[in-house]
């Protein structure tokens, strides 16, 4: 009897704060959840932090018939959308926050979890997803390849204006070596006639 009763505040707790808009009463309830996100599916601990909740208790509970959307929660029945059998209470306090360690079984899809309560001053929920740590983490692989790549194609542009620059310095240095070289064979050409003609004239 006392577990009717329970489920039946637990339905009339969601179905009338989700029907009511959130933020009534200058509040703003939102859950955070800990770990947001999974690996994989499976059955996972998680850590429910709610803040600027009203000072109404109510429930928590998974909603996998929201199949992982959040908009589907917003605009459907959460007493049909939820499972009821699974429902955690909470206490707000002054600060108007609360805190749930519940452990769920999460599906490729993703899990919605919704809090409400009785009279409608509390309504949030918060979708735990799968995968979208991997996700990051590839993003994050593929940036950091990205940065490697465009690192060693700005090295190789360098070494090849370096190898560039020393090439125009040997052209030059070759031209100055030739200059040099008919320099020098003038002089002694000219070194040499000026000793034949002074021979001569002697």
């Amino acid at each position: 009897m006392k577990r009717i009763i329970v489920l039946l505040g637990a339905v009339a707790a969601l179905t009338f704060a989700f029907a009511v808009p959130a933020g009534a009463d200058d509040h703003s309830p939102t859950l955070s959840v800990e770990p947001s996100s999974v690996a994989e599916a499976g059955e996972y601990e998680f850590t429910i932090t709610a803040s600027d909740f009203a000072p109404t208790g109510g429930f928590l509970l998974p909603c996998e018939g929201a199949e992982g959307s959040l908009e589907v929660i917003a605009a459907g029945d959460p007493a049909e959308l939820c499972d009821l059998a699974a429902l955690t209470p909470y206490a707000v306090g002054d600060d108007g926050t609360w805190e749930a360690t519940v452990t769920y079984t999460i599906p490729e899809i993703g899990l919605v979890i919704a809090a409400g309560d009785t009279g409608g001053d509390n309504a949030s929920a918060a979708l735990i997803s799968v995968g979208a740590e991997a996700m990051e983490e590839e993003a994050m692989e593929e940036e950091a390849m990205e940065d490697e790549a465009m690192e060693e194609e700005a090295m190789e542009e360098e070494a090849m204006e370096e190898e560039a620059m020393e090439d125009d310095s040997l052209a030059e240095t070759g031209v100055e070596s030739s200059l040099l070289l008919v320099i020098g064979g003038t002089i002694l050409l000219a070194g040499g006639l000026f000793v034949s003609t002074r021979r001569q004239h002697s």
